[in-house]
């Protein structure tokens, strides 16, 4: 299913999914309900064998904002994640995984930062972890925010969480941005 309007959104919210359930649609509508709402949420069904198609037709007749890929072969997380930025409508594409919950005003608060600093590529947030009872746990903040000492730690870990990330990426297909 497709659904696409004349103008592209300021933010493609990517998600890939295999199997989301039983969280797929809290993380969607996470998304759904953010206080920015210039966006398209673009889901890749990666060949889910559960019913998470089910879940994600009813929320893309829910929304038009959604947009659904559904993939007939598993490419696994890469493979999906690559599909879906050679989808992807604007100039930043924010990663979520279909089991995590995006606070009300991050997209708000990531597009704000990347506007008023053109050069950064990627920014990422912090996170809290909860259980399956959806009972918080901070996590202490380990990483570094100077761009020096972040550039040295990134030889060496990832300085950013992933499902957090938003990214200036090239429109249509991008084969310099890719997961590998």
């Amino acid at each position: 299913m497709t659904k696409m309007t004349q103008q592209p959104p300021a933010i493609t919210v990517l998600i890939a999914v295999h199997n989301g359930l039983p969280y797929l649609e809290s993380a969607v509508r996470s998304i759904m309900e953010q206080t920015f709402e210039d966006i398209e949420i673009l889901i890749v069904d990666d060949a889910s064998s559960d019913d998470s198609p089910a879940v994600l037709a009813r929320l893309a007749d829910e929304d038009q904002r959604i947009r659904v890929i559904t993939l007939e072969t598993n490419l696994r997380l890469p493979g999906a994640l690559n599909r879906g930025l050679d989808e992807a409508r604007a100039p930043l594409v924010a990663r979520m995984d279909a089991d995590d919950l995006g606070h009300p005003r991050r997209l708000e608060i990531q597009k704000a930062y990347m506007d008023a600093h053109p050069k950064v590529v990627v920014s990422g947030t912090s996170i809290d972890k909860m259980n399956d009872k959806t009972q918080m746990f901070p996590l202490p903040d380990t990483r570094v925010s100077d761009p020096v000492q972040n550039r040295f730690v990134a030889l060496f870990a990832m300085p950013l969480v992933h499902p957090t990330f938003i990214l200036r990426a090239p429109l249509g297909p991008a084969p310099g941005l890719r997961y590998d």
